[in-house]
């Protein structure tokens, strides 16, 4: 029975996860909030992340920044880089919270060093071409052109268009890839 309940909370935020996406079902976001609800309710680090964007952008939902601000600071304070990237925006921004600017470089830092964990887990390619745009821009790191490049590189070679552009841009406002390079990666 324990082994039942611990997997209880996954199985509402993978329902939740498929009425958002309308998988299996018609896309309900309604259902798609109790679902991740519940889940969330039980602590679920990734239910809480994703019915904080539910929040975020008031589907199935009334919309509510503090909401959203909260859920997504008890998916951080789990160890969601992606809750944290997220709750650096808002405090950036002020949304849902007050202006923080240190705070916000906090939680940038800490995504940043969260969203290295797991690239090292496995090569994501949208993971690659944030880590590239984290550090071509200074946020949450020392800005890093060379490393960004290194990033985008991995995330073109693996077909992301955004990472391709990037990286050809790059080539070009710095000079350090051929036109012929740049001009590859742009034009894909």
């Amino acid at each position: 029975k324990k082994a039942k309940e611990r997997k209880r909370p996954y199985l509402q935020y993978r329902i939740g996860k498929m009425y958002a996406a309308g998988l299996g079902t018609g896309q309900d976001y309604g259902a798609a909030a109790r679902w991740l609800a519940q889940a969330a309710g039980a602590g679920h680090k990734y239910a809480q992340y994703s019915l904080a964007g539910l929040y975020r952008r008031g589907q199935g939902v009334a919309q509510d920044d503090v909401q959203a601000f909260l859920l997504y600071g008890r998916s951080a304070e789990q160890g969601n880089p992606y809750a944290d990237y997220e709750l650096a925006k808002m405090y950036r921004d002020g949304i849902g919270t007050p202006k923080d600017s240190t705070q916000a470089e906090i939680c940038f830092q800490d995504a940043f060093d969260g969203f290295l964990k797991l690239e090292a887990k496995g090569g994501d390619d949208k993971l690659q071409y944030r880590l590239g745009q984290m550090l071509h821009t200074g946020t949450g790191t020392e800005k890093d052109d060379a490393a960004a490049a290194d990033y985008w590189e991995r995330a073109a070679k693996l077909g992301n268009i955004h990472a391709q552009y990037a990286l050809g841009k790059l080539w070009l406002e710095t000079g350090s890839g051929s036109p012929a390079q740049a001009a590859r990666w742009i034009t894909k």
